[in-house]
C-alpha cells in the first residue's frame, strides 16, 4: 500500500563536492556530514584544494552492480536492492528485491561512507575507514583471505595491513582495490588477467596485494572494471593493467596483458592530467576526466559507448584516448562519469546528466527509444522540472543518479528489481523515483 512504498527523497547521504588537486587524497572519511535528519534540503559540502584544481564530484554514495543497487542514506545506513542469488544486498537472504533492503549490522555504531558494488558482491568503507565486502567469493573478491561467501556484512573487515585504513574504494568485475590512508595501493581478488597489478603469475588473491605504482608515487583514485584496474597517481598521471584486448589500457595498443602498472602513463594530450577515470566494470572501455574539464574515453566502441562519435568495431585509435575531448555541448564540462557495460554517463558543470553507448533496455533515459547513441545527445536527460544530478552508476543494463535534491532516480533492464521502484520487473526507458518500505 501506499503507506509502505514512499519516494526515498532526500533520504540519501549528502553528497560530497570536492575540488580535487594533482597531490591530494581523496579523503572521503573526514569531510563534514550535516546529520541533518529532516531530509528536506541537500547541502553540498566543499574542501577547497588551491590554483589549479576542477570541481568533481564524489561519486561514491551510489553504486550499480551488475543487477543489483546500494546507496547510502544520510545518517549512514546502507541500502541495496535488486539480484540477490549471492546475497549481495547483504540482508542474509538470497531473495531478490524489487524495494531497497536494509543490511545487516555493519559492525555495532558504525556507518558507511563509500559504496562499490561489484557483479556479485558489495563492498564499503565504513567511518572508521575499515573495509568489508560480502556476497560471492568464488574468484576471492571479498578479500577476505579466505575464499568464504558472506551473506551478510562480516564482524572482521579486510585486512590492510597494520594500522591503515581505506580512503577510496573501486569493486570491479570479480576483484577489487582500495587506496589507504598513507597513498598505497592494494588489490585482490580475480587476477587471470593481470588486474590485482601485483606483476605476478596471474594468480587470484585472497588478501589485499601492494600495486607498484612507480617510486614516490601514490594514487588519489581507482576504479576496479572488468578485467582491467586503472589509477590516477598523486602528480595527475593515469595508469591501467590488466586486459587489453580492445585497447582498455589507453597504451596505443590492444594485445598486451599487464600484470602492474607501466613505467609510462597514458598521453592525455599535451600538458594535460586526469582529476576522475572510470574503468567499465561490465565493458571493455575506459573514461578519464581531465583537469580542464575535457572528457575522453577509449576501448571498445561497439554500440559508441566511446562517445566518439562513430564506432570503430572493436577499439579507438589503437587504444589510445580520443585526440579530441567528447562533445559534451557548447562550452560543457565534465564533474562525473560512470561507464557501464556499454554505457557511459557523465554529469556536466551545470548539473545535466548525458548517457550514451546501447539502449536496447532504455539505459539512455531518453524516453526509451531504444536507440543507440555515438555521442552525447544535445538534450539532457530529463530528471523532473528543476532537478540536477549529484551522483551517477551505470550497471550493466540500468543506471541510477541522485539528485540535487536528494532523490534517488533509476532507469534501464528491471528484470530483478534493480531499478528500486516497487513496480515489478519492467524495464524503463526514463528515470523513475526509487522506493522504500
Amino acid at each position: 500500500s501506499a503507506s509502505h512504498v514512499k519516494t526515498v527523497k532526500s533520504a540519501f547521504l549528502v553528497i560530497l563536492m570536492i575540488i580535487m588537486t594533482q597531490v591530494g587524497y581523496l579523503d572521503l572519511i573526514n569531510s563534514p556530514r550535516t546529520g541533518n535528519d529532516s531530509f528536506d534540503e541537500e547541502s553540498l559540502v566543499m574542501e577547497t584544494g588551491g590554483s589549479g584544481s576542477a570541481i568533481v564530484y564524489a561519486n561514491n554514495k551510489l553504486s550499480t552492480g551488475e543487477m543489483h543497487s546500494c546507496a547510502i542514506l544520510d545518517n549512514g545506513d546502507l541500502k541495496c536492492w535488486g539480484e540477490n542469488g549471492d546475497s549481495q544486498l547483504g540482508d542474509g537472504s538470497i531473495t531478490d528485491s524489487d524495494v531497497p533492503l536494509s543490511t545487516f549490522s555493519l559492525g555495532t555504531g558504525r556507518t558507511a561512507v563509500a559504496v562499490s558494488a561489484g557483479v556479485y558482491h558489495t563492498c564499503v568503507i565504513l567511518d572508521n575507514g575499515d573495509v568489508k565486502c560480502w556476497g560471492s567469493d568464488y574468484l576471492s573478491q571479498l578479500g577476505n583471505g579466505a575464499s568464504n561467501n558472506e551473506y551478510t556484512p562480516p564482524n572482521t573487515a579486510i585486512d590492510l595491513g597494520s594500522g591503515r585504513t581505506a580512503v577510496a574504494l573501486s569493486a570491479g568485475y570479480h576483484h577489487g582495490c582500495a587506496i589507504l590512508d598513507n597513498g598505497d595501493l592494494k588489490c585482490w581478488g580475480w587476477d587471470q588477467y593481470g588486474q590485482v597489478g601485483d606483476g605476478g603469475t596471474n594468480t587470484d588473491q585472497s588478501s589485499p596485494t601492494l600495486v607498484d605504482l612507480g617510486t614516490g608515487r601514490t594514487a588519489v583514485a581507482v576504479s576496479a572494471g572488468k578485467h582491467h584496474t586503472c589509477a590516477i597517481l598523486d602528480n595527475g598521471e593515469l595508469k591501467c593493467w590488466g586486459q587489453d584486448n580492445y585497447g582498455q589500457l589507453g597504451n596505443g595498443g590492444n594485445t598486451a596483458t599487464l600484470t602492474a602498472p607501466s613505467t609510462t602513463s597514458i598521453d592525455l594530450g599535451t600538458g594535460r592530467t586526469a582529476i576522475a577515470v572510470t574503468a567499465a566494470t561490465y565493458g571493455e572501455h575506459t573514461c578519464a576526466i581531465l583537469d580542464n574539464g575535457d572528457m575522453k574515453c577509449w576501448g571498445r566502441d561497439a554500440y559508441g559507448e566511446t562517445g566518439n562519435g562513430g564506432t570503430s568495431l572493436g577499439y579507438v585509435v589503437g587504444g589510445a584516448p580520443l585526440t579530441t575531448a567528447i562533445n559534451l555541448g557548447t562550452g560543457r564540462t565534465a564533474v562525473a562519469a560512470s561507464a557501464g557495460g556499454f554505457n557511459t554517463c557523465a554529469i556536466l558543470d551545470n548539473g545535466e546528466l548525458k548517457c550514451w553507448g546501447s539502449d536496447d533496455y532504455g539505459q539512455l533515459g531518453d524516453g526509451g527509444s531504444n536507440t543507440n547513441l555515438n555521442a552525447p545527445s544535445s538534450a539532457a536527460i530529463d530528471l523532473g522540472t528543476g532537478r540536477t544530478a549529484v551522483a551517477v552508476s551505470a550497471g550493466r543494463f540500468h543506471i541510477c543518479a541522485i539528485l540535487d535534491n536528494g532523490e534517488l532516480k533509476c532507469w534501464g533492464k528491471d528484470n530483478v528489481g534493480q531499478l528500486g521502484n516497487g513496480a515489478g520487473t519492467t524495464a524503463q526507458g526514463s528515470p523513475v523515483s526509487v522506493s522504500g518500505g
